[in-house]
Order: C-alpha cells, then sequence, then structure tokens
C-alpha cells in the first residue's frame, strides 16, 4: 500500500510521534483516506487510533 506523504504525516500524527498540525481541509481529507484504507479507526466524535495495518506501515510494512 502506498500512502501520501501528507497521509503518513497524519499516521504519525495518530501514533503521537508528531504534534497535531491545523491543516484545515488537508486534515481531514488524510484522515478520511486512511480510515477508508483500514489504517485508523473511525475517528468521528472520537480521537482516532492506529489498527494494526496502521502500524505496520509505520514499521515500513505493507499494509
Amino acid at each position: 500500500m502506498t500512502i501520501t506523504p501528507r497521509e503518513m504525516q497524519v499516521l504519525e500524527m495518530v501514533a503521537g510521534k508528531r504534534p497535531w498540525a491545523e491543516w484545515g481541509a488537508w486534515l481531514g481529507a488524510c484522515l478520511d483516506a486512511l480510515r477508508g484504507s483500514g489504517l485508523i479507526t473511525d475517528y468521528i466524535g472520537s480521537q482516532p487510533s492506529l489498527t494494526d495495518a496502521g502500524r505496520a506501515v509505520l514499521q515500513g510494512g505493507a499494509a
């Protein structure tokens, strides 16, 4: 699975490896893409968290 550099930054934010940034619509779009790819949990009304696939991508493996 290939994700964009921005999506990787958001994945790192979800993992707590990077501070949350204010990107406006870009942040929402990246969160939606990561959720749709199964890399993070649903985040509506809650803080997202990584799935096993998301952790694998952060560690450099394929999801």
